[in-house]
């Protein structure tokens, strides 16, 4: 077996970059699939801005980098 992922393995105490990396994937798996109104304008992800009247100030690939600087520090501080 390539890795260890059962919940006794320390793969993800060790690592708090992969546990970040699964968590940052599946929350923008959900939101995408979701498609906040927020986010998306019907299917078209909105642009950003804040004139026009489909513009967004929080574009969901700001809220994606955003979101996945701050899983890592949250589970990099977590571990220790």
């Amino acid at each position: 077996m390539l890795f260890n992922f059962n919940f006794n393995s320390k793969f993800f105490t060790e690592n708090p970059l992969w546990l970040s990396v699964f968590v940052y994937l599946a929350i923008c798996f959900v939101l995408y699939v979701t498609k906040p109104q927020m986010f998306f304008d019907g299917k078209e992800p909105r642009q950003f801005g804040c004139y026009g009247e489909n513009d967004t100030l929080f574009p969901f690939y700001v809220v994606a980098l955003v979101g996945g600087i701050v899983t890592y520090f949250i589970f990099t501080f977590v571990k220790k």
